[in-house]
Parts: structure tokens; C-alpha cells; sequence
């Protein structure tokens, strides 16, 4: 029987897929109010581009549950960037005066795709720091060479 996963882990994997919860349908809303378009692309490209961040989440869910650290990295860049993302699209009109597309339910699921997103991000980082990894330590790396420590150096 295998260990149960460390809890910095379980938060890690289930904010992961509480944020696809949020994603999702903000994602189907941006294609109901032309977001692809506003923003340049064709619907097929922003699909595209979806269904690649959604594969590199799923990974990222996949390499975290077999405990290895490039799944917290996915995660703190895909949390990252969701966040900033639907900062950056969408905050300038969510503050804008007037209503913004469907009220109550469309600022919900933004927040919850910016609030999610940011404690995937924090529990990443959090999982990385507690493995050791991405974290510098006090003092010298026995293992490798420094020139003054030489004699003569």
C-alpha cells in the first residue's frame, strides 16, 4: 500500500483542480463575449492555446502526485500566469464603470480564477521550499570548489 501523499502535496494537486473549476467556464464566457477576437486571435488559436495550458496543468497534476518538483514548478508558472493573465485582460474592465458581462456571476468566477490560481502559486512555491528545492542554503556547498578556498587562491 502506498504512504499517503504530504500535505503541502494534497493542497497543491486539489487547488489545481479547483482552479479548473474556475477556468472552465471563464474560458467558454471569454468565447461567448469575443474575447479571442478583442485580443487578436481566431477562435481555433485561443482553443489551441487552451487545450495546451490545460495539457501542461494536467502534467503538472500528474508530476506532482508522483512527487517530483517540475510538477510544483508547472504549477507556480501555470498559477502565475493565469492569475496575471486574467489580471491584465480583464481587471481594467471589470473597474470600469457600467456592468460587466453577465454581473454578479461573471466577477465570482473571474475572483475565483485570480484568488485560485494565486494560492496554487503560494502552495507551489510553498511544496518547493519544503522539499528543499529552489531554496538556497546557508553557507558553502562542500561538493564544489571555490577558487579562493585553494591554496594559493
Amino acid at each position: 500500500m502506498r504512504s499517503p501523499l504530504p500535505r503541502t502535496i494534497q493542497w497543491v494537486i486539489g487547488l489545481s483542480i479547483l482552479t479548473f473549476l474556475f477556468t472552465v467556464p471563464h474560458t467558454a464566457e471569454d468565447f461567448l463575449h469575443g474575447e479571442p477576437a478583442r485580443l487578436g486571435l481566431s477562435n481555433s488559436s485561443m482553443a489551441f492555446v487552451l487545450a495546451v495550458a490545460y495539457a501542461v496543468q494536467a502534467l503538472a497534476v500528474a508530476l506532482s502526485a508522483r512527487q517530483k518538483p517540475a510538477g510544483h514548478r508547472l504549477h507556480l508558472c501555470v498559477g502565475l500566469v493565469w492569475c496575471l493573465g486574467a489580471a491584465v485582460i480583464h481587471l481594467p474592465e471589470v473597474l470600469a464603470p457600467g456592468p460587466y458581462r453577465e454581473g454578479l456571476a461573471s466577477h465570482a468566477i473571474l475572483f475565483g480564477v485570480m484568488l485560485s490560481t494565486v494560492a496554487l502559486s503560494v502552495a507551489s512555491f510553498l511544496a518547493l521550499r519544503q522539499e528543499g528545492y529552489g531554496v538556497r542554503r546557508a553557507g558553502r556547498d562542500p561538493t564544489v570548489q571555490h577558487h579562493l578556498s585553494r591554496p594559493g587562491g
